[in-house]
């Protein structure tokens, strides 16, 4: 093989990498970040629903027949499943796939629970006709995008248009991740050093792709522990949810650096009659 040839494969070999490594990044925030399956799975680990119950009845008074009923009525599992609409029609707008974002909640069931607790709970007869007429005058569905502002609006018009930037350039690198070898075999022509070139770079990819990951996720843990990443949200959750996003990295990671392994340890058992 010529130098000019040599000096060409080791580019593409280069350029390779890179594109591996962005693939795998990229990969890993469609099926994290942008997966509402992950989001509501994360949701589940960390027992979300409970604690979102928790918050919204934090405030109020204790005791109050009113509250303890509008308690009652909402269930983590109403929450669970209202939560689970809201995730997939936030992503479906995110990416395209609807044209306006859908935030209803259905409140039918609540009201149902409610009316139940209101038989139950409520003694006055007076108190009671009072709650349910009230309770009669709210709706069956209420669309949360109707409360949205217009800067809220507008950033999630910029996010939609971001992720579908974000798919361009995923299948941009998909598309240089398959012109790359055919480029390399047409420079070689030679089935050993092309299966090793390949090899070489899904290698050199698959062990920055796991090292980033194994890296990444002990930097971000010793950062919470020192306290530099301060927040609402308890840094063990944060930590568990990170190690999450991070985790297809270093599977991909594992994977191509094995793979590579293999077809490198495969191209020294390829004679080629022919050497360019």
């Amino acid at each position: 093989m010529t130098i000019l040839k040599k000096i060409s494969l080791a580019v593409l070999s280069i350029l390779l990498i890179i594109d591996i490594n962005l693939i795998v990044f990229a990969i890993s925030v469609n099926e994290t970040i942008l997966n509402p399956e992950f989001v509501e799975y994360e949701l589940e680990k960390f027992h979300a629903y409970a604690k979102i119950k928790e918050i919204t009845f934090r405030n109020f008074e204790k005791n109050g027949v009113f509250v303890k009923i509008i308690n009652e009525s909402i269930t983590e599992e109403w929450i669970k499943t209202r939560s689970r609409n809201l995730i997939y029609n936030f992503f479906s707008y995110l990416k395209s796939e609807d044209d306006r974002i859908n935030l209803s909640v259905s409140t039918s069931e609540v009201k149902r629970n409610i009316h139940d607790n209101i038989r139950k709970d409520v003694t006055n007869p007076v108190y009671a006709d009072y709650m349910e007429n009230e309770l009669r005058n709210f709706p069956d569905e209420v669309d949360l995008s109707a409360y949205l502002e217009n800067d809220i609006k507008g950033t999630l018009n910029d996010l939609q248009r971001a992720v579908n930037y974000f798919y361009l350039v995923f299948y941009l690198l998909i598309a240089i991740a398959v012109v790359i070898p055919i480029l390399g075999i047409i420079i070689t022509r030679n089935l050993k050093s092309v299966i090793r070139f390949i090899g070489n770079s899904a290698f050199m990819g698959g062990l920055i792709s796991y090292g980033t990951g194994i890296l990444t996720i002990d930097m971000l843990s010793r950062k919470f522990q020192i306290g530099e990443m301060p927040g609402t949200i308890p840094d063990d959750i944060v930590r568990g949810i990170l190690g999450d996003i991070f985790e297809p990295v270093k599977i991909y990671g594992l994977i191509l650096l094995l793979s590579g392994a293999i077809l490198m340890i495969l191209s020294f058992f390829i004679n080629n009659k022919r050497n360019n």
